[in-house]
């Protein structure tokens, strides 16, 4: 074998190799970043190519190369063997779930909550929930449309947008829908902190629901819907700290 494609295979096979050390990494990051949100939904494939480096180097007897290879499809392995095998055998109940990629805004969410009860979904997964208001977070809503959605008063609503001014999470101005309506519209830290809340509030109700059978989430999400209807009919008169 002559050193020119020696050199070539070598190269492929070092290629290959940080391409699945960057599927691994991007399977860890914790960015939000929109590239990165992308590029980590193909981090399974791109571990993968490691395979080829393993196979590539072991063809050229470049063992050092070979074991570094070696470890990141170990890690890969890792990552992704709980997709496909139980830890503790035991299959449990059988839950529907379905995975809801809504971190562009590139859907309907009342679509997808009609989906949802439409085929019986007991879980619901995403990389972000869908915006409380069903529209962008960055477009403003003036405080009265804020406390229709959120079932407050107005005075409420007030005093709650003061206090998330004063700590840099909003930002207020003149609305375009009507000269005596303030506009609110979230600041970049604003954003984070949804985003984080978010991502934490999903994870703590995954813990709650992780004890109910999938008939039993069926039933609660049919009450909850019922309690849902009740409050928006019935909006509460009263500020609620």
């Amino acid at each position: 074998m002559s050193k020119l494609v020696r050199n070539g295979v070598d190269l492929l096979a070092w290629i290959a190799t940080l391409t699945g050390a960057a599927g691994v990494a991007l399977h860890f990051s914790q960015s939000w970043w929109r590239m990165l949100v992308l590029a980590a939904s193909g981090a399974p494939y791109l571990m993968s190519c490691a395979l080829v480096g393993v196979v590539a180097f072991v063809a050229m007897r470049h063992w050092s190369g070979a074991g570094v290879a070696i470890v990141v499809v170990t890690i890969a392995m890792w990552t992704q063997a709980p997709l496909y095998f139980s830890r503790s055998g035991d299959d449990g109940h059988a839950v529907i779930a379905m995975q809801a990629n809504l971190l562009f805004d590139g859907a309907d969410p009342r679509a997808l909550v009609d989906q949802v009860r439409a085929r019986n979904i007991a879980l619901l997964t995403g990389q972000r929930a869908p915006p409380v208001i069903g529209e962008d977070f960055r477009d403003p809503l003036t405080t009265r449309e804020i406390g229709r959605r959120s079932l407050i008063t107005a005075g409420a609503v007030s005093q709650r947008v003061a206090r998330a001014e004063r700590a840099g999470l909003v930002e207020r101005s003149s609305s375009s829908v009507s000269r005596r309506a303030v506009a609110v519209r979230l600041t970049e830290i604003g954003h984070r902190l949804i985003e984080t809340t978010v991502r934490q509030l999903l994870e703590h109700e995954a813990d709650l629901i992780s004890a109910l059978t999938a008939a039993e989430c069926t039933a609660l999400a049919g009450i909850l819907a019922t309690l849902e209807q009740a409050l928006v009919a019935s909006p509460p008169n009263e500020p609620r700290e």
